[in-house]
């Protein structure tokens, strides 16, 4: 299984039914695994901003986590805003953020920034899945 389909699969475990976000490339193979899935809901937004704000609305008033995502560098950063805000707030939004290839990881590649550094003062927990394989365990138990 790919990971983008091992991520769709793992929130449907774990009671997501929503995600919302603004394609980038670095998350491109989940819009297509979401886009495969007739179970999740998709629902972009023009900004990244937008999606982490629809997401924390959705959460609250249905009372289910849900999911916002972003692409790397800015499209990250964007997020912070509303990631903070929902974090103070108890609201169970889960962030997938992309990233740039591990080939090019930490030679200041375009785009690239410390995500797990950036988003760990301000979320309940921050991680950087390496390997495919270890999705579902890192998923497990999200809300």
């Amino acid at each position: 299984m790919k990971g983008a389909k091992a991520i769709v699969e793992s929130l449907k475990r774990e009671g997501v039914d929503h995600v919302f976000a603004l394609p980038g490339t670095t998350i491109l193979d989940l819009f297509d695994a979401l886009y495969d899935d007739k179970e999740m809901t998709l629902v972009v937004s023009r900004h990244e901003q937008g999606a982490v704000f629809m997401a924390d609305g959705y959460t609250r008033a249905s009372g289910r986590p849900s999911v916002c995502m972003a692409s790397r560098g800015p499209g990250a950063l964007n997020m912070a805003i509303g990631v903070h805000n929902a974090f103070m707030e108890s609201s169970p939004v889960v962030v997938l953020i992309g990233q740039v290839g591990q080939d090019i990881s930490y030679r200041d590649a375009f785009e690239e920034i410390d995500v797990v550094a950036t988003f760990r003062p301000f979320t309940k927990w921050a991680v950087e899945i390496q390997r495919a394989e270890r999705i579902p365990e890192l998923v497990n138990g999200l809300n």
